[in-house]
């Protein structure tokens, strides 16, 4: 099955929704390209605005998660200088504070094939 997977392009498929987009220079990514014999065509295809607009929001991203992590780390900082007997409050606050995603806490549960 796993050979299969491999052979078909299910493996590197996989491994592309996995990790996200790493570089143009991944393995994934590189084998997709090659494999798809009309990339240039179909990358050439999407409007200039769409692809300013996908990273200007991924720029807003980075910054908020930056943001995000630095008030984080400073929390982790007093709560480890502090005697805290109870972790859950601050766990709690991390998940507020980083605005986790529902859907992606859903994919990693699964429960998305419920």
């Amino acid at each position: 099955m796993l050979q299969a997977c491999k052979e078909d392009g299910r493996q590197l498929f996989h491994m592309i929704l996995r990790r996200g987009f790493n570089g143009p220079a991944s393995v994934p990514f590189t084998k997709l390209r090659e494999e798809t014999k009309d990339w240039d065509e179909l990358a050439a295809a999407i409007p200039e605005e769409e692809i300013e607009g996908f990273v200007a929001k991924k720029m807003a991203d980075l910054h908020k998660y930056q943001e995000q992590l630095a008030k984080m780390e400073e929390r982790y900082k007093i709560t480890w200088n502090s005697d805290l007997q109870d972790w859950n409050p601050l766990l709690s606050d991390n998940c507020r504070l980083l605005d986790i995603d529902d859907s992606r806490r859903q994919w990693q549960s699964w429960a998305c094939f419920n």
